[in-house]
């Protein structure tokens, strides 16, 4: 669970890095960007889609761990509207509050 958890932190710090330098080049357009490329239907739109879909699994599960409640589908919104950036930050949190329980990690706690 370690590596796991190192593994997430790095992953995160990338993401943050990368954000970072995007939004000092190109400011706030990332919304526009996505849109625009998907109307394309070429392969950036593909790479989109495709990454659009695994947010939308990633929000589904997020919520369903949390039995749907408000603060689920509030967690899951971020999800999907934050990407990897609140993504892994949500994994890794869970993580370490999982305490190396992988059923607790992945289904959430039962009470």
């Amino acid at each position: 669970m370690s590596v796991f958890k190192v593994f997430l932190a790095l992953c995160w710090l990338a993401i943050v890095f990368v954000t970072v330098q995007a939004f000092n080049q190109q400011g706030m357009i990332a919304g526009e960007l996505f849109v625009s490329d998907i109307q394309a239907l070429n392969w950036r739109a593909q790479f989109n889609v495709d990454f659009l879909a695994h947010l939308l699994l990633l929000g589904s599960w997020v919520a369903w761990r949390h039995r749907f409640s408000a603060a689920g589908f509030a967690l899951a919104l971020a999800c999907v509207l934050g990407g990897g950036l609140v993504s892994m930050l949500y994994i890794l949190v869970a993580s370490v509050r999982a305490k190396g329980d992988m059923q607790v990690l992945l289904m959430g706690r039962s009470s």
